[in-house]
């Protein structure tokens, strides 16, 4: 009876075979996964592939990182990733400190400028802290002028900065120290004055300061020519006759004679005036018109200063002022027909009248 239930059995479906069998040969029990048996591969570096039972059969291979090079910081010992050690570059401290100027510390309250506080590396962390700005007020030291010399008609002596009042040291702008010209100083095309010692290389000078009278300065003119002082002889009604050699050394009034002897409308010419009238040793700037044929009076306060000017001459490499009489612009009193003007020796301030058709020197003047 036991064969025949045998037979009747259902058999066991098996994935990996039968294990045993029954009487009648049907399949009871199934064997197990043979990979199941296998032993894992043991790997330094991992596992690369696995059986059907999850078994490692070949490990990984492992190749080691290479020691870094080039490290600002210098270098540590660190994993070479494959279970070795190789020189890894170390890693940056930071060390913040304040920009110049500037503190960690607040003493100015949310009024006080602010800047971070930076690293070496380029790094920024932190705040730090200095007094609040200020509008800066700028003034000339004391001796110092903000206007320059030339617009005010002095010499300048020296140039610095103006100043901010606040006491630090910001500067901006500049000042001048100038002092009042004197009788010698050059007179230049762009209305300066220098010190006869300091000649202003890259101006033209055009004359020689050479009398002041209260505050108004007179400058001589460089070159000198050959002149009559009229063509014919005839009374210039506009002219004051200078009888004494007191009158002659108080008339001043070379511009109003100049402008009269050029605008009278007589029967002869005028050449000294007319010359000093349109003389222009520059053709624009100060020193190109407004000169005049000086009255006596003028030239006899110049001859005072006649070895001064002719030093200032000397050191612009120009004709001096010579021995020779120079007219004037003044006209003389004489019963024979006006004949005369007035005439001087610069040199020794000798005043004398000659006749007005004779030639003699003229040096022209400029009022500043």
């Amino acid at each position: 009876m036991t064969g025949v239930l045998d037979c009747s059995a259902t058999a066991v479906s098996c994935d990996y075979g039968c294990a045993s069998t029954n009487s009648c040969g049907i399949c009871t029990s199934c064997s197990g996964n043979p990979d199941c048996n296998v032993s894992d591969k043991s790997c330094d570096y991992g596992c690369s592939s696995t059986n059907s039972c999850g078994k490692c059969t070949s490990c990984k291979s492992c190749t080691p990182s290479a020691n870094e090079t080039g490290c600002t910081y210098g270098t540590e010992s660190c994993s070479d990733g494959c279970g070795g050690t190789r020189l890894c570059c170390k890693g940056h401290t930071h060390s913040y400190s304040c920009p110049s100027g500037y503190s960690a510390s607040n003493s100015w309250g949310s009024s006080a400028q602010t800047a971070s506080k930076t690293c070496s590396c380029g790094a920024a962390s932190g705040t730090c802290y200095k007094a609040p700005a200020h509008t800066h007020s700028y003034s000339c030291p004391s001796g110092y002028q903000e206007t320059s010399c030339t617009v005010t008609k002095q010499v300048q002596t020296e140039t610095t900065s103006k100043v901010c009042s606040s006491g630090d040291d910001a500067v901006s702008g500049t000042c001048f120290k100038c002092r009042t010209p004197i009788v010698g100083d050059i007179y230049y095309s762009d209305g300066s004055i220098s010190d006869k010692d300091d000649i202003s290389s890259g101006k033209t000078p055009v004359g020689i300061v050479a009398y002041i009278d209260g505050g108004n300065i007179f400058a001589i003119s460089l070159t000198e020519v050959l002149k009559t002082w009229s063509s014919g002889y005839e009374d210039v009604s506009c002219l004051t006759d200078c009888v004494s050699l007191s009158d002659a050394k108080s008339d001043m009034n070379g511009k109003s004679h100049t402008q009269c002897l050029v605008n009278y409308n007589g029967r002869h010419n005028y050449p000294a005036a007319e010359y000093c009238n349109t003389f222009s040793p520059v053709s624009s700037g100060s020193g190109s018109n407004g000169w005049y044929l000086p009255a006596i009076g003028e030239l006899y306060t110049i001859s005072f200063n006649y070895n001064t000017i002719n030093l200032s001459l000397k050191k612009l490499s120009k004709t001096q002022i010579s021995s020779d009489f120079y007219w004037s612009s003044s006209k003389s009193d004489y019963s024979d027909g006006d004949n005369y003007a007035w005439r001087i020796r610069l040199s020794d301030s000798a005043l004398g009248s000659t006749a007005k058709k004779n030639s003699r020197s003229i040096r022209c003047v400029i009022a500043l």
